[in-house]
């Protein structure tokens, strides 16, 4: 999916090359913005930065006119081999002066970071029975954070943005008049907005002409970090076959600062100002495709990582127990008795964690030994009863036997 940098909300989804990136600093109508793209990395920054963080730095006055107070910076990533997009932004608010000791104009500040993957997979599905499906997902996480710290006198709404869209579906053939076209079938999309700004946190964006989001917390910070996933279901036939899916990922950091600090406030050995609006996504959002062990799957072009889930353990493991020395004839021993305990679990299974036992009658206790195999000893006269059975890593059990 493609957003549209600026506006509250993504465009439709859009299917074009596997990544890219966008970067902008904008410094309102009076300035040039500085504007950067790419298909991995992008950067912009406005000539006036930021102080390093923890670092104190001053500003060194104005050597021309105008001469503009205040910064915008934004940065975007997009890490194709591990499914990965990481976004920036940060603008503080501007003050314009056209000549020495000029209180200034307010200038707008704002900056965008954006960033976006694109793959499509194929999907081998086995012949099996109708009615048979097989899950496919666009698993993901995204964290980050957004915060607004406009100056007191601020009276006008800035906005520190975070906003994800990630859309799941499979492809299908449309006929046009050249040939054929690649369109999506039954898409799944997953959208997620958080915007701060004085009035606290809300979980969207605000348009103008309609209600406001809702409110997530009075707070004017506010960090994040959501696991979800969109899964398909693929129905299996009497023959194998193949499907193909379109998967996309985009998210975007977007800061405004449409305020001015107080005149006087920044000027030559003055502290620079800090960001007062900061939409940070360098937390990562991370997508990866999941499938059905019974699926095998191929990327076009290698941007999502593709794991299959291990199979379900049902079958719990089996435990067989030999004694030394062996009984004689009538079914008794002269000496102590060690019985050695093996377990196996199936073939694929998860494989044995460990062996519970007792014994009972002549000779009394418990364990638990770790691992596939161990051995009891028993050394009481009598008859004693030794009851056995083996668990696996998926907690799967046989039912307890019994050996005398």
């Amino acid at each position: 999916m493609l957003l549209a940098l600026g506006s509250p909300s993504p465009a439709a989804a859009q299917f074009g090359p596997t990544s890219g990136v966008v970067a902008e600093a904008l410094e309102g109508a009076f300035l040039s913005d500085t504007l950067d793209a790419g298909a991995t990395l992008a950067s912009a920054e406005s000539s006036r930065g930021f102080c390093p963080a923890n670092v104190p730095c001053a500003f060194a006055g104005c050597t021309s006119y105008p001469c503009l107070l205040g910064a915008s910076a934004a940065s975007a990533i997009a890490n194709l081999p591990t499914g990965t997009l990481r976004a920036l932004a940060r603008s503080s608010d501007g003050r314009l002066l056209n000549t020495r000791g000029d209180e200034g104009i307010i200038v707008p500040l704002g900056a965008h970071g954006s960033a976006r993957m694109f793959d499509v997979i194929s999907v081998s599905v086995p012949a099996a029975p109708a009615g048979t499906t097989f899950p496919v997902s666009l698993t993901f996480r995204f964290a980050g954070s957004v915060a607004s710290n406009e100056p007191s006198l601020g009276t006008v709404l800035a906005t520190a943005s975070t906003v994800a869209v990630a859309q799941l579906c499979e492809e299908e053939l449309v006929a046009t008049e050249g040939g054929t076209l690649p369109d999506c079938r039954s898409p799944l999309t997953f959208e997620r907005q958080f915007t701060a700004n004085q009035l606290g946190t809300f979980a969207g964006g605000f348009v103008p002409g309609s209600p406001p989001p809702p409110k997530i917390s009075n707070s004017s910070t506010h960090s994040f970090n959501i696991s979800d996933a969109l899964t398909a279901l693929v129905a299996a036939s009497a023959t194998p076959r193949t499907v193909r899916f379109h998967i996309s990922a985009e998210i975007a950091a977007l800061t405004d600062a449409p305020n001015a600090f107080a005149p006087g406030a920044i000027g030559p050995g003055l502290p620079l100002p800090p960001p007062n609006e900061v939409a940070d996504l360098l937390h990562t959002f991370t997508a990866e495709i999941v499938i059905d062990p019974a699926l095998s799957a191929m990327s076009d072009s290698g941007v999502f990582p593709i794991r299959s889930l291990v199979a379900a353990d049902t079958t719990p493991p089996t435990t067989t127990a030999t004694p030394s020395p062996a009984p004689n004839a009538a079914g008794w021993n002269k000496s102590n008795v060690t019985v050695a305990l093996a377990a196996t679990d199936n073939p694929g299974g998860s494989a044995v964690k460990e062996i519970h036992f007792s014994v009972s009658g002549a000779q009394g206790g418990s364990g638990v030994i770790a691992g596939p195999a161990g051995s009891v000893t028993i050394t009481g006269e009598g008859t004693t009863t030794l009851t056995y059975f083996a668990l696996d890593n998926a907690g799967k059990r046989f039912a307890p036997r019994s050996f005398e």
